[in-house]
């Protein structure tokens, strides 16, 4: 765990390797804006998970167009929290290079 952005830890070198799984629990939307998708991206191996959780506040369609560019997506989940009454949203992507 970091005590820095994702922006602030990718500028340090925090991540020098990739990874096979990226899980994110968007706060904000700037985690799904495409400079970010685009920095999951070159970090997840070939073959690589990228997991979602967002509430509908978050996710637009113009993010959902930017990850379908860059990754497949797997699986799609919504749901309703019984406190906010929001859509919450579960979605499973992977990287497969050779479809771009």
């Amino acid at each position: 765990l970091l005590d820095l952005t994702f922006d602030e830890a990718v500028e340090d070198g925090c991540f020098k390797s990739k990874f096979d799984l990226i899980f994110i629990n968007v706060k904000d939307k700037q985690e799904l804006n495409l400079t970010n998708i685009e920095k999951y991206f070159l970090l997840l191996n070939n073959f690589g998970f990228l997991c979602i959780q967002t509430n509908e506040d978050l996710f637009t369609q113009q993010n959902k167009s930017h990850l379908d560019h860059y990754f497949t997506e797997l699986s799609d989940k919504a749901r309703t929290s019984n406190t906010t009454g929001k859509v919450n949203y579960f979605i499973t992507y992977r990287k497969i290079t050779q479809l771009i």
